[in-house]
């Protein structure tokens, strides 16, 4: 017998053993599938995280550029993984910043439009290159292996999968009419799990753009392909004609064809980062940026030159020389500085008759080449006179556009400095007015003003009407010949007063186009400062018409100026410089109309402060009889870190509807924005990123017209927490589906800390409306990998829930009655502690 009670008590020392073992292997499962499961789930999140700082520091790279300064970039190196009492993790996720070669930004074929004399030519005139440099990213990662590696390159943002490159944001190197090319410089090289911060510092920001036309080429060194390029990148640029084509230029490389018949607003810029910059903005070339034509004898004329780098921006106290090396006449001084906008100002004193040359350079006068982009002549005629309202005194001079606006059928619109002339109302010539004031804001007597125009088809001055006088007041009054376009007109003093006024001239053409409709919407995101505007527009009477033309100028940043055309006679225009830029920004936005002629046959315009709120009057451009959103609800499916929304919807006076378009914009975290849409007047659409950081979001709905016009439009903003946002309208309708009975039971196992519920329903459907119920059981305690969603397709059923380790958990079950459009037409919802005893 006791030989039996020894083997009873073996088996207990075997259980144990037995016990212990399936411990020790359940712990090695677990190490070796769970722990790289959630450790990936860690790499996952940094490498969406990292991908934001790359375009954060891609930001102050390309603001530098513009501005001169811009705040520094946070770059998160790499991740630590959440510590583990019993289990193991592998060494820190650790990541690599640093530069590398990129090859030249090149530009081809460049004319140079903004230059007096054709000066600036001289150095736009050959290709120039500009070496340039990719910012990389590249991680290490333990389980994460389809991580990309980040880079800035280009004007933006990639991720390279190996096989394939993608844009993380946009490439802006051409936008519409704007060309702007960022030179990066420097050596950076940081390895490690740190929070690393970059500063760039400019080399030359673009204080100054060229209008250039041309047979313009430009080669960029890209990871994207001509194909991605064309297809994506610059589509809207290929289809409104600013680009013809991209070609692959070996494997790196993309060229961009350009449009000869267009304008274009040139930058460039370059930017230093880390050690190593040997980039500097040295003089490159000599313009002269304002001078007279003619001369008084015995009057002191302005002449203003400016000096520029390789990049085309002003270069400040540079000694500049200068001589009259033809003619007559002198200059005050022969050597001036330039100021921080490059400007060097000399003053001619007129002598004598005929023509008088004047040249200059910052290098060496005695080697003198009228070619060489370090010199620069100019040459105006000298006449005889008495000197009148010249001498040497310094005149202020500014178009009086109160007198302007007096005058029947013209406009002056302040946002802009521009006066619009209905010529169904004025009559050519109309009079213009200017002003001449001294320091003190006396007027001058006797001033002369010469008056010119950038294009005399528009609006000129002819004969007498080119020189006026001032009064006693100080005006000088002229009469401006107009014709139809856009253009702009100059008054200048002897006295080194000036000032320009924009012109634009509107087709009187009856009811062959015109009664331009158009409204303007602020969808700026407020928390990445990203200025986004909606222009919707409808042309009528539009037989003769042409196209459309949207210009967004940014006052504070003329570096976010865009222009966007359309050839329809309705749509939307859509202002996105990209980037996180331009928020609280205030712009000037117009809307021009024109016909087939070229002409302008309408004009809007309006000035708005990028703040998520649209202009005052302003709105989607929708009447009674056009699509509107007659019901919305929008149901919270996430919890905190896994945010998703169901978009139900209703369009009435859906005959003219185009599509339905639900923006989820992530306020936290932009990479998470996504964008869906339907052509369907009622349905539903959903979001669902997976794990997401930021749980702030704006739900954009917005409805466009068959002519793609924003026709409405509502904006709801909710944080991810399970609950719906307020104000969500009853969706259902009177032939909806509707329960009959619903009933949820706790079915919990508290000792077995296994969390259980039972709903069960029946459902009256009588017009055979009925699709799904939808039943969903979120854990509020455990979160998200905890939370169940069950569906249900028959009219009556149970829909289960089970999980393990939610024993006393609190919970919020959601019960949805979908019909067959997909739209919510009902919801119950209860919250419950998880214990078996029924709510």
């Amino acid at each position: 017998m006791r030989l039996g009670g020894e083997d009873r008590a073996q088996s207990v020392q075997v259980g144990v053993i037995v016990l212990f073992g399936f411990l020790i292997v359940a712990l090695s499962m677990y190490q070796a599938t769970i722990v790289p499961q959630q450790n990936a789930e860690v790499e996952f999140r940094h490498s969406q995280t990292v991908q934001d700082d790359l375009v954060g520091l891609g930001n102050s790279i390309d603001a530098t550029g513009r501005v001169g300064d811009a705040a520094p970039a946070a770059v998160k190196l790499g991740t630590r993984y959440p510590s583990r009492t019993f289990f193991v993790n592998p060494a820190p996720a650790a990541g690599t910043l640093r530069t590398e070669p990129a090859g030249n930004v090149t530009i081809s074929g460049v004319e140079v439009l903004s230059t007096t004399g054709n000066e600036a030519n001289d150095y736009w005139g050959a290709d120039r290159n500009f070496s340039t440099r990719s910012v990389v990213y590249e991680p290490r990662y333990n389980q994460y292996d389809e991580a990309p590696v980040t880079r800035y390159e280009a004007g933006g943002v990639v991720n390279d999968f190996g096989g394939r490159t993608l844009a993380v944001d946009e490439l802006t190197v051409v936008d519409g009419n704007r060309i702007t090319l960022v030179a990066v410089d420097g050596t950076l090289s940081h390895n490690g799990v740190q929070l690393l911060s970059v500063d760039p510092a400019a080399v030359s920001s673009v204080d100054r753009r060229e209008t250039v036309t041309g047979d313009i080429r430009l080669v960029v060194p890209s990871t994207v392909s001509a194909d991605v390029w064309a297809d994506d990148l610059l589509s809207e640029e290929i289809a409104a004609g600013w680009v013809n084509g991209t070609t692959q230029v070996g494997s790196d490389r993309v060229r961009i064809d350009l449009n000869a018949s267009r304008n274009y607003s040139l930058g460039v810029a370059g930017v230093g980062v880390g050690r190593n910059v040997t980039a500097t903005s040295a003089p490159a070339y000599i313009d002269v940026e304002r001078a007279p034509a003619a001369a008084d004898a015995g009057s002191v004329r302005e002449v203003v030159v400016e000096v520029r780098d390789r990049y085309g921006n002003p270069v400040g106290n540079q000694q500049v020389t200068g001589a009259v090396t033809g003619g007559s006449g002198s200059l005050v001084s022969g050597t001036v500085t330039t100021d921080d906008r490059g400007r060097a100002v000399f003053e001619y004193e007129a002598a004598g008759s005929g023509t008088a040359t004047i040249r200059f350079s910052y290098d060496d006068l005695g080697s003198f080449d009228s070619s060489a982009p370090e010199d620069a002549e100019h040459s105006l005629t000298v006449s005889n006179g008495d000197g009148t309202g010249s001498g040497s005194a310094t005149y202020e001079l500014v178009w009086d556009t109160d007198r302007i606006d007096d005058t029947n059928g013209v406009t002056y619109v302040a946002a802009n400095d521009t006066i619009v002339v209905d010529p169904s109302v004025a009559s050519s010539p109309i009079p213009v007015t200017s002003r001449a004031t001294n320091d003190d804001g006396d007027p001058i007597d006797g001033a002369t003003v010469d008056y010119s125009t950038a294009d005399s088809s528009v609006a000129g001055f002819s004969g007498s009407n080119s020189t006026g006088e001032t009064g006693s007041d100080g005006r000088s009054t002229v009469d401006m010949e107009f014709g139809n376009g856009e253009t702009t007109v100059y008054a200048a003093t002897p006295g080194g007063g000036s000032d320009a006024l924009t012109v634009i001239v509107t087709t009187d053409s009856g009811d062959e186009t015109g009664d331009l409709t158009w409204s303007v919407t602020d969808d700026t995101d407020t928390n990445t400062g990203q200025a986004i505007y909606r222009v919707s527009y409808q042309v009528e009477h539009a037989s003769s018409f042409s196209y459309v033309e949207a210009t967004f100028r940014n006052l504070n940043d003329s570096m976010l100026d865009r222009t966007v055309t359309s050839n329809t006679t309705g749509g939307t225009l859509t202002y996105d410089p990209g980037s996180n830029q331009g928020g609280g920004d205030t712009y000037n936005i117009t809307l021009r109309a024109y016909d087939t002629g070229g002409n302008v046959v309408d004009v809007r315009t309006t000035t708005d402060v990028a703040d998520n709120t649209d202009p005052s009057g302003s709105g989607p451009i929708g009447g009674a009889d056009d699509p509107q959103l007659a019901r919305l609800r929008i149901d919270d499916t996430g919890l905190s870190g896994h945010p998703g929304y169901y978009v139900s919807y209703n369009v009435t006076n859906s005959g003219d509807l185009g599509e339905v378009e639900v923006e989820f914009r992530n306020l936290d975290q932009s990479w998470a924005t996504r964008t869906t849409t339907s052509t369907q007047p009622r349905g539903a659409l959903s979001y669902d990123e997976g794990y997401v950081s930021g749980s702030t979001y704006q739900v954009i709905v917005r409805v466009f017209d068959s002519n793609d016009v924003l026709v409405d439009r509502e904006r709801v903003n909710d944080t991810v927490d399970g609950v719906d946002p307020s104000g969500n309208d009853d969706m259902s309708k009177g032939s909806s589906p509707t329960f009959s009975t619903l009933d949820i039971a706790d079915d919990t196992n508290v000792g077995a800390d296994q969390g259980a519920y039972a709903v069960s329903y029946g459902v009256v459907d009588s017009t055979g409306t009925f699709d799904r119920v939808v039943a969903q059981f979120k854990d509020l305690t455990s979160g998200w990998w905890a939370t169940r969603t069950t569906t249900g397709t028959g009219t009556g059923g149970t829909l289960t829930y089970e999980v393990g380790g939610t024993a006393n958990d609190q919970f919020r079950i959601e019960i949805r009655l979908v019909d067959d459009d997909g739209v919510v037409v009902s919801e119950t919802f209860v919250e419950d502690t998880a214990d078996g005893t029924d709510p």
